[in-house]
């Protein structure tokens, strides 16, 4: 056997290891973005109240103006709608002609050749948006008369930690994958921790530092091969390692207290599960074959972007007003502009209270008009919620549900077929050398060519009982 082909074999060996290994970037959105205890769903994410620990994922500079309070949340939820592909014309299907002939001068890259469309697994359908349920745990702990800790902890049900393998390219044909929501996707998830030490050292004013918990997990694979020609099974080590990393959290505010108003501003860095991966193939006769039999990737699962929240609100006697704007960076790739969003929500009563509140965000990804396939869509929302509180011996105790409902704005991405790459160059007869028919213009497994529109709904409802001391 060649070293051109003992070369093309062991790329191949490497694709292969490392896309078991290797869960693409996906942006985690759902509860980052809609909140996660009742009040705070209702009041369209906005921390519209200082005894609602959940508040905190907002207002990080809380901690230090709260009391002692403990909440739990449930949050779960329906959702419906997804994608309608466009008629995908006959001619851009790669014909089977590609398994006996080849363009003249061979294959630009022989490890790569392509696959005929007719023997791709069948596109996995793009499902509805995830509602994304949760168990939540809030709390805010005082420890001075003007110092305060906060911890909050995000648990997704079902899977906790989840990944899978994403190409939104033509390369997610050979594994069934078609198009993929950037932001809803529930395939992706895991859990979200913090903590935050806040501070108030005068009336009127605070601030916060704190941090959120992400993980690193390392997996590393070692394939011995005895017999480069050979389809039987080889012997393969894996070795994983999760390593512990923070995500800092930062804010301030003003006003609040006997104040009828109050300000405030938040930092909060990018998080996510990362994934690395190291896959390194060893040749029997050969010893340690150079840098080119090793691969090494990178991946995050449940990205949450690096984030800032400005808001403010003001109450009277039995109300309370609070609009707020929120700016969310978006992936090096996806755009040049940030991710903007826009709330208002409104909050009466004592005893019992009625909250309301209205969302509007946009879509974090540009026009699919070229390779990749993800789906995203403006988001605007709407929520209600109320509460009822009581006093008792052991602290005041509040029992709120609230619900949203997100509706995807429909949005249709058409494909530019000069972006798109032509899969199968001009084939021949390897005996005449005569131009095969069947393989003019453009012949692509790009899943979501020609294009293809999407839309959808999601509600969320959290139900959440909270003890303030």
């Amino acid at each position: 056997m060649s070293l051109g082909r003992r070369s093309g074999r062991l790329a191949q060996l490497l694709a292969l290891t490392a896309s078991a290994l290797m869960p693409a970037l996906v942006l985690a959105d759902g509860l980052d973005l809609r909140g996660v205890g009742a009040r705070q769903i209702a009041g369209a994410g906005l921390p519209l109240f200082d005894d609602d620990p959940f508040a905190q994922a907002v207002d990080v500079a809380l901690p230090g103006a709260a009391s002692t309070t403990v909440a739990v949340a449930w949050v779960s939820g329906l959702s419906g709608g997804g994608l309608t592909m466009q008629a995908r014309p006959a001619s851009a299907d790669v014909p089977d002609a590609v398994l006996t002939t080849s363009p003249e001068g061979g294959w630009p890259d022989a490890a790569n050749k392509p696959v005929p469309t007719g023997q791709l697994p069948s596109l996995r359908p793009t499902g509805a948006p995830a509602a994304d349920p949760a168990l939540a745990i809030g709390a805010t702990f005082r420890l001075h008369r003007r110092l305060g800790v906060g911890v909050l902890a995000v648990l997704p049900q079902g899977a906790m930690v989840n990944g899978t393998l994403a190409y939104t390219d033509e390369r997610g044909a050979l594994f069934g994958q078609g198009p993929r929501w950037a932001r809803f996707d529930g395939n992706d998830r895991a859990p979200a921790i913090a903590m935050t030490v806040g501070a108030s050292p005068w009336d009127g004013f605070g601030f916060a530092f704190g941090a959120w918990m992400s993980q690193t997990t390392v997996a590393e694979a070692d394939t011995y091969v005895s017999t480069l020609g050979s389809d039987d099974p080889v012997p393969i080590a894996l070795q994983t390692r999760v390593e512990t990393s923070l995500a800092w959290r930062m804010g301030v505010r003003l006003g609040g207290g006997a104040r009828r108003w109050l300000a405030g501003l938040s930092l909060q860095q990018a998080r996510g599960l990362e994934i690395e991966s190291r896959s390194r193939v060893t040749i029997r006769g050969f010893g340690d074959a150079g840098p080119e039999l090793e691969q090494r990737d990178t991946g995050v699962v449940g990205w949450v972007p690096t984030r800032v929240d400005a808001f403010g609100r003001w109450r009277g006697e039995g109300w309370r007003l609070a609009a707020g704007l929120t700016w969310r960076d978006r992936p090096s790739g996806a755009s040049a502009l940030p991710e903007p969003r826009i709330a208002a929500s409104v909050a009466m009563g004592a005893a019992w209270e009625a909250v309301a509140g209205a969302a509007w965000s946009f879509a974090w990804q540009p026009a699919q008009t070229g390779r990749s396939n993800w789906v995203d869509n403006d988001v605007v929302a709407g929520s209600l919620g109320v509460s009822w509180r009581t006093e008792r011996s052991f602290g005041t105790l509040r029992i709120a549900a609230g619900t949203r409902l997100d509706w995807l704005v429909a949005r249709t991405h058409d494909k530019d077929a000069s972006t798109i790459p032509d899969e199968v160059p001009p084939l021949v007869e390897p005996a005449t050398g005569a131009p095969v028919a069947g393989a003019e213009g453009l012949q692509t497994n790009n899943p979501g060519y020609p294009g293809y529109r999407s839309e959808g709904w999601i509600v969320s409802t959290s139900l959440t009982v909270t003890l303030q001391r």
